[in-house]
């Protein structure tokens, strides 16, 4: 399934991104503003495929991402773990000692 059009949402660089290349290393990668807009670039051929997350370590199972796929009528045809790694950065030098939180959306 190689050049296949794949719908995520996000940016360019986005996990979901990266999780469809472990897919699909050669996939046209299609970036929506919304989960419902990667249904509906699949719906109306616009994409091959469409990526959607359906779990989250942190958070648990996206729920709305299910109930997406069954009013769809899309189906799942592949699954893909990828592994997301956050990190802090700052300019060197930085002081960090006072550094006590740091939080992101989930």
């Amino acid at each position: 399934m190689s050049n296949k059009r794949i719908a995520f949402q996000g940016e360019p660089g986005a996990y979901s991104e990266e999780a469809l290349y472990l897919l699909h290393p050669d996939a046209a990668s299609q970036p929506q503003r919304e989960f419902r807009d990667v249904a509906d670039a699949v719906l109306a051929g616009r994409a091959d495929y469409g990526l959607l997350p359906i779990e989250n370590s942190l958070v648990g199972s996206v729920a709305t991402n299910f109930d997406l796929i069954a009013e769809s009528g899309l189906v799942v045809v592949a699954e893909v773990v990828s592994a997301v790694h956050h990190c802090l950065l700052a300019l060197p030098g930085a002081p960090s000692g006072g550094l006590r939180r740091v939080i992101s959306h989930p």
